[in-house]
């Protein structure tokens, strides 16, 4: 649950300001340097598309991106959350659209850095992973083929114990 939290506030951040908190901040800015930022949560709501964002939307973006997973926002909270259940008014400013983004060259300007940062990244070796090998995956997968196991299992004995 900790990990797609915090991957919903990376989900969130880029929805309310149209870039992803952890981007390349310059053509040669290398992917470990991106990394660093990524594990010591060093984002910031400085840019000028977050002006005319909430208070409220920043505070649930920052408590879900906490690196702390002891300290991060709980979906109790999330769901409890005042600006994510509604009540507070909507505000007049234009949601980054893809229209919106592109009539300024600053969404472009930044995809066109990350996407260099990401090709200097292959170039000096370093591979994203196929998700399907992570730990993670491999784990859930366990879990899941086990409690499959046991609850066919029991049923089978359900099954074969009512016959008698």
């Amino acid at each position: 649950e900790n990990c797609d939290l915090w991957s919903l506030g990376v989900i969130l951040y880029t929805m309310l300001c149209g870039k992803a908190p952890f981007h390349a901040r310059s053509r040669d800015e290398s992917v470990s340097s991106i990394m660093q930022r990524i594990k010591g949560g060093d984002f910031s709501f400085d840019s000028p598309a977050w002006v005319g964002v909430s208070s409220e939307a920043k505070h649930v973006v920052q408590g879900l991106l906490t690196v702390n997973p002891n300290l991060r926002l709980r979906m109790h909270d999330l769901k409890n959350n005042p600006w994510v259940r509604g009540s507070q008014s909507f505000p007049q400013t234009p949601l980054m659209t893809p229209d919106v983004l592109l009539a300024g060259t600053s969404a472009e300007k930044s995809l066109q850095t990350t996407f260099n940062a990401f090709h200097k990244a292959q170039r000096e070796g370093f591979r994203l992973q196929d998700v399907l090998n992570a730990k993670l995956a491999q784990r859930r997968r366990m879990k899941k083929s086990s409690s499959e196991n046991n609850s066919s299992s029991s049923s089978s004995f359900t099954s074969e114990s009512s016959l008698k």
